[in-house]
């Protein structure tokens, strides 16, 4: 019997066999369940299954369990902890974790060859307060984070950053933020410790590629993000479902006045509008300014170092995932920042790359290329730019897990004439728990 009728088959037994006590026609005239809500597409075998996170108070469909499911269909490795993580989601509140580890190899040019490795590990507990405390819209968020291992950037030289995770070790809370929605979702507040890439900058096809350029453009000076979150108050606004504008205000991380002793606390600021219509695809274009005084690149402070980025991504072809279906088809994008070269490294930033979903049908799958250049002050001596070129493949080994084998060549490294052209290949491990 083919996979999908003998999926429907067990759901249709499930509904009148169901420990909730429910017949099929009951749970069809009560509206307690929908086929869509129920199955969902494996990723690893490209079969439709039932979906482990569906309500048990409808169907006694399989969870994420030993004897319940097969542990390589579980989306979390850690499954459903006997039943307790679905009782705690019908209660609000969800708690993920995940483990990225990256092993990089420097076999040509660069500062030096070498294999180094680093592990992310990240944990986060996110309370829908609607379901919580029955106030609608509300949503209460916090991480923690602990990164170790060596720094690859040692053996490359490279100014951009081929991994997007690659620091020095440390240990600290996260995210800690309270969100509210209102007005039909046209507005959105939020309040705490953000990272400011978490809501802006974000260009969805781009976050295939570990270069830390793919995520935000470096041009973006002293932006709050990975790994230091800023305390802040965001503020999204959208009159139409194709277009949002958003701002917020960061503590930042430059002085507030001249002084030796200034504390870095003055403002920073950002502002994105995004659009998203049917025939563009999805564009944005921001501005971004901080209040404190940044040291220039040849000697004394300048007030106020600005910048700004746009960038536009869409799907060429195939189709988005959805509920009942992976990503399949080509998508792209491109990416532009500007900022002072009189205060930044960066003077200007270009990056442009392709993703193809589930290639030769091969669903939950994907390979991409991308350029990454960037324009170095000459201010501060540089005597080139930096161009780095990346090709991945993503594989789905597990419900839970991924492998990501990456290549990039980096040409001239940090802009340095005395470095030669980098190549680095990483395999980088994702693991949801």
């Amino acid at each position: 019997m083919p996979v999908v009728n003998r999926s429907l088959l067990w759901l249709g037994i499930g509904l009148i066999l169901g420990p909730s006590g429910l017949s099929a026609q009951q749970a069809a005239s009560s509206g307690a369940v929908e086929l869509a809500d129920l199955v969902v597409i494996d990723t690893v075998t490209d079969e439709l299954v039932p979906d482990v996170h569906a309500p048990h108070g409808a169907l006694a469909l399989p969870r994420a369990w030993f004897g319940a499911s097969p542990w390589r269909r579980w989306d979390r490795a850690t499954g459903d902890w006997a039943g307790s993580r679905s009782l705690l989601e019908r209660h609000g509140i969800s708690v993920e974790g995940s483990w990225i580890y990256d092993v990089s190899s420097n076999v040509r040019g660069g500062v030096a060859r070498g294999t180094r490795g680093r592990g992310l590990f990240t944990a986060a507990a996110t309370v829908d307060m609607s379901t919580f405390a029955g106030l609608p819209g509300g949503t209460f968020a916090i991480s923690y984070m602990t990164m170790g291992g060596q720094v690859g950037g040692e053996l490359t030289g490279d100014a951009q950053s081929f991994s997007n995770i690659d620091i020095a070790p440390t240990s600290r809370r996260y995210d800690l933020w309270y969100e509210q929605r209102l007005l039909g979702d046209r507005v959105r507040a939020k309040l705490g410790y953000v990272d400011a890439n978490s809501e802006f900058a974000v260009v969805n096809v781009a976050g295939e590629f570990i270069n830390a350029s793919a995520g935000f453009s470096p041009t973006m000076y002293g932006m709050p993000t990975y790994p230091d979150p800023a305390l802040s108050a965001n503020l999204f606004v959208s009159p139409a479902r194709w277009l949002t504008l958003g701002g917020a205000v960061y503590r930042g991380t430059l002085p507030a006045s001249r002084a030796a002793d200034a504390t870095p606390e003055a403002p920073f600021g950002i502002v994105e509008l995004v659009a998203s219509p049917a025939a563009l695809g999805r564009a944005g274009v921001g501005v971004w300014h901080h209040a404190g005084y940044a040291p220039r690149l040849d000697g004394g402070l300048q007030q106020g170092p600005t910048g700004w980025y746009a960038f536009l991504e869409r799907r060429l072809s195939g189709a988005e995932a959805d509920d009942s279906t992976v990503a399949r088809g080509l998508s792209g994008f491109a990416r532009y920042g500007w900022a002072d070269a009189r205060v930044n490294d960066f003077a200007h930033h270009y990056m442009a790359g392709l993703v193809l979903d589930a290639p030769l049908g091969w669903a939950g799958n994907a390979l991409g290329v991308a350029v990454s250049h960037v324009e170095l002050s000459r201010r501060a001596g540089y005597a080139h730019g930096e161009t780095a070129l990346e090709g991945f493949v993503r594989v789905q080994l597990l419900g839970f897990m991924t492998l990501r084998p990456d290549v990039q060549y980096i040409v001239h490294p940090s802009g340095a004439p005395g470095v030669g052209a980098a190549l680095v290949s990483t395999l980088r491990v994702e693991t949801a728990f």
